[in-house]
């Protein structure tokens, strides 16, 4: 069986549209941390933009590294993100992004949440 009829026959497409929905929701929750400026995505595709200030939307200085803080404490409690930086103005500018599979479950995106609040509370921008 190929790949793309596995994907077909089991609706993994538009599963993991619904499992979208559902992470986008979790994730405005960290939305109470102050440098999360925003949560955006489709699908099981999602990024969290961080920000110096919640209100002007200001970034950190690229100067400050803050992505690759957050990847590498993401990584200290085993969850793996993709980096963004430099999406302001080419320069400044810091994400992280999240691609879980097609195949997870709401308990499991419920984990990816709290790794991430773990995470992000031992931050100190």
């Amino acid at each position: 069986m190929s790949i793309l009829r596995f994907i077909k026959e089991n609706g993994l497409v538009e599963r993991s549209e619904k499992r979208g929905v559902y992470l986008l929701d979790r994730l405005e929750g960290l939305k109470s941390f102050p440098f999360v400026g925003d949560v955006r995505g489709r699908g099981l595709m999602a990024a969290i933009e961080f920000v110096r200030d919640q209100k002007t939307k200001e970034p950190f200085p690229r100067s400050q590294r803050f992505t690759e803080k957050v990847i590498d404490l993401a990584f200290e409690n085993g969850l793996v993100l993709y980096s963004g930086t430099g999406f302001v103005d080419g320069v400044n500018g810091d994400m992280v992004m999240l691609g879980p599979p097609f195949v997870i479950e709401e308990k499991q995106i419920d984990e990816i949440i709290d790794l991430l609040v773990k995470t992000f509370s031992k931050l100190n921008p």
